[in-house]
């Protein structure tokens, strides 16, 4: 366990040691949760399989077609953007 300050922006700078092991760098993005009062950093190639993983479960248990979730995102992404 380490102990780290946020500075007056909302910033947090991870220690070495942890970046090293995880293989972060300046170009590593992060998903950073809060979860009971806690936060949970997760590098997002990690996060990104987890939900890929899950929507391909519910899809699956929900008996969606590939084509069905296509054109549902593709509706919604007109609502959304136009």
């Amino acid at each position: 366990m380490q102990l780290i300050k946020v500075s007056s922006k909302g910033q947090v700078v991870l220690p070495k040691k942890i970046r090293k092991k995880l293989s972060l760098d300046e170009k590593s993005y992060l998903v950073v949760e809060e979860v009971g009062g806690n936060i949970i950093m997760k590098k997002a190639s990690e996060r990104f399989d987890e939900l890929a993983s899950f929507f391909a479960r519910e899809a699956k248990n929900r008996k969606i077609s590939k084509e069905q979730l296509l054109k549902t995102l593709s509706e919604i992404e007109k609502e959304t953007w136009g």
